[in-house]
């Protein structure tokens, strides 16, 4: 950013926290067995079962086709749905409460509670980590022009990860959050040191954080500055007002 007499004013950096890269391939995956199970004209709710303390994989297309062909002919080989079918490696329930086996929002066509592919601990020490490592690449130049250095972070929604996981880190608070749908069996682990929290402290060339929505229109939801930054950010950004509700945590504009 320049200022109003054309010299360096600010530099701004920009990093987004991206979920691991297969983590799209197994939101498709399940996806697509979805699609093939909503056409079963059977209308309860199919569920996963859980086996062994491993996360489920989709299964490639030609095997997702073969499963909804066995889960069509043993759905509709009874008037009564079996309790479990299991069906090339994987074994789905009929989920039921106390009266039957629960009625589908689908109508008259099976529903699938699948697994989301993005169930997990919500960690932000990956972003603080790329944070370090670009403050590590631009050092050089932010000292040359002995400017204030700022990063605008985000997220992507698969990532789970919000403003209030990255508070936690700089405040050293050992808060676990994890991230899951319903269909969910298996949501992972994540270890703890009660004794020793780990917290991040920014680096002394980093002046603070930009975090960015990352729902349209992708507004600055949130400012936290370096207390102990050797440059302090322009006053006009101390005093930025962000557009979405926020909590009050101390330190934040």
């Amino acid at each position: 950013m320049l200022g109003a007499d054309g010299k360096p004013a600010m530099f701004v950096e920009v990093h987004t926290d991206q979920p691991a890269r297969q983590t799209f391939g197994q939101i498709r995956g399940w996806h697509y067995l979805d699609q093939l199970i909503r056409k079963i004209p059977v209308g309860v709710v199919l569920g996963m079962a859980a086996r062994g303390n491993v996360p489920p994989r989709p299964p490639e297309a030609g095997t997702a086709k073969r499963i909804a062909r066995d889960l069509r002919g043993r759905l509709l080989a009874s008037p009564v749905p079996p309790a479990v079918i299991d069906t090339h490696g994987y074994r789905f329930t009929v989920v039921r409460d106390r009266f039957g086996p629960l009625r589908s929002a689908s109508g008259l066509c099976a529903q699938f509670a699948s697994p989301s592919g993005i169930a997990g601990p919500v960690d932000a020490r990956r972003l603080a980590a790329a944070v370090d490592a670009k403050v590590r690449k631009y050092a050089d130049v932010i000292d040359t022009h002995d400017v204030p250095f700022v990063v605008a972070v985000g997220a992507h929604p698969f990532t789970g990860l919000e403003l209030t996981n990255v508070d936690n880190l700089l405040a050293g608070e050992q808060v676990m959050t994890f991230q899951f749908n319903p269909g969910d069996w298996h949501i992972g682990s994540c270890q703890v040191d009660l004794a020793h929290p780990f917290r991040w402290t920014m680096p002394a060339r980093l002046s603070g954080l930009l975090w960015m929505s990352n729902k349209f229109p992708f507004s600055i939801g949130g400012v936290r500055l370096n207390a102990e930054a050797r440059r302090a950010v322009p006053q006009a950004l101390m005093d930025l007002r962000v557009s979405e509700p926020l909590g009050e945590p101390q330190g934040c504009w």
